[in-house]
């Protein structure tokens, strides 16, 4: 099968598939998949850099992603069938324009719209 693109990025042929098992780095929880392999899922994200210390409202916070203020690869994008399944109770909103944080079972996510370019919105 051949996927066109993925967030703008070409996804080219998927080059097969794997049962892959996904778990948080805080608690014991797990989420099974079956996962498309694909030689490139998406553009880097963020699109860029997060200043860090404009977030102090989530000082404290278990993030997933260790560091997710600088752009990196993203290798795995759950698709909608597992959201319900890893979405836990608490958001944390900040001030208009910053990001949003989710509580999800790999600890909280952050999601950030970027505004400085009106046609593009970079999600981690």
């Amino acid at each position: 099968m051949s996927l066109s693109r993925i967030s703008g990025v070409p996804a080219g042929t998927i080059c097969g598939s794997v049962a892959l098992k996904i778990g948080s780095r805080f608690n014991e929880e797990f989420l099974t998949i079956n996962a498309c392999i694909l030689n490139k899922v998406t553009s880097q994200i963020p699109v860029v850099n997060t200043d860090i210390k404009e977030l102090g409202y989530l000082k404290g916070v278990f993030l997933s992603e260790e560091d997710f203020s600088r752009p990196t690869e993203c290798h795995v994008i759950l698709v909608s069938d597992c959201f319900f399944t890893i979405l836990r109770n608490g958001k944390i909103i900040g001030s208009e324009g910053q990001p949003i944080a989710q509580r999800v079972m790999f600890g909280w996510v952050v999601a950030d719209q970027n505004q400085k370019d009106s046609n593009s919105s970079s999600y981690t």
